[in-house]
């Protein structure tokens, strides 16, 4: 990942605002990614990571009520990691394909019909 650049907005209790000087946020250099193929999807989705995940990541399908619907642990820390992830079960719907651990917390939108 790249460097982001940001200015800090503060205010003030009387509702003033100012402005910080542009400040650096270093990127973590991990070029981590999330996809979920096919899309839309019908009886499965294909969770596609690249980047290091951590063993204690956890997969989430997430329905547009901001429930989890579907949740699945993610083992092994390697570079690319493929994970079938089977939607019989869900109705058809918009649904949030999200990964979280420790450093990343990442989604994708999804359909399935």
């Amino acid at each position: 990942m790249s460097d982001k650049y940001y200015p800090l907005k503060q205010g003030g209790l009387n509702g003033d605002t100012a402005y910080s000087n542009i400040i650096r946020i270093a990127g973590s250099g991990t070029g981590f990614r999330l996809n979920g193929n096919p899309n839309p999807a019908h009886d499965l989705i294909t969770m596609h990571l690249t980047g290091a995940v951590s063993p204690k990541g956890q997969v989430l399908i997430i329905d547009l009520s901001g429930r989890a619907v579907r949740r699945q642990q993610v083992t092994g820390a390697a570079a690319t990691t493929d994970l079938k992830i089977g939607l019989s079960s869900l109705p058809a719907g918009v649904y949030i394909l999200k990964y979280v651990d420790e450093l990343h917390d990442s989604s994708v939108k999804f359909i399935k019909k």
